[in-house]
């Protein structure tokens, strides 16, 4: 018996996205951070130094800002996306939880919402803000 091949996928950038207060609290909000694949290795590359240097291991958590280590770190961050804003993009969608859209709707599903939200920013990133045919 065969088997069809899927359909080979291609993508020419890369997303990195993370959400805040989808759990609690009044505002919701998603980032997401986008570039061109052709900048993959360089950018990942010059990150990695960032987080050695900074001897931050894999994840940069914002909460942790509250220490030296981490308020450098940030600096250093800053300084990264600055300098290849040409290369890179940074968006934040953020919402009202209790805005009247929202707040009103009996038995809402967050879950489904935040879904539809990093659908909604994935797709006018991708489209409206590089060119037509990102992917």
């Amino acid at each position: 018996m065969s088997y069809p091949h899927p359909t080979k996928t291609t993508y020419d950038h890369l997303a990195f996205s993370d959400d805040s207060g989808h759990e609690d609290g009044r505002y919701n909000s998603l980032g997401l951070i986008t570039f061109p694949l052709k900048h993959e290795e360089s950018l990942c590359n010059e990150l990695k130094t960032i987080f050695s240097s900074s001897s931050i291991n894999d994840e940069f958590k914002w909460q942790n800002v509250r220490s030296a280590k981490y308020k450098f770190a940030a600096e250093k961050l800053h300084t990264f996306i600055f300098k290849h804003l040409d290369k890179i993009r940074v968006d934040v969608l953020i919402w009202d939880m209790e805005d009247s859209r929202h707040k009103d709707i009996s038995r809402r599903d967050d879950n489904a919402n935040i879904g539809r939200m990093y659908y909604q920013l994935v797709q006018n990133v991708l489209n409206k803000r590089w060119s037509n045919n990102s992917s």
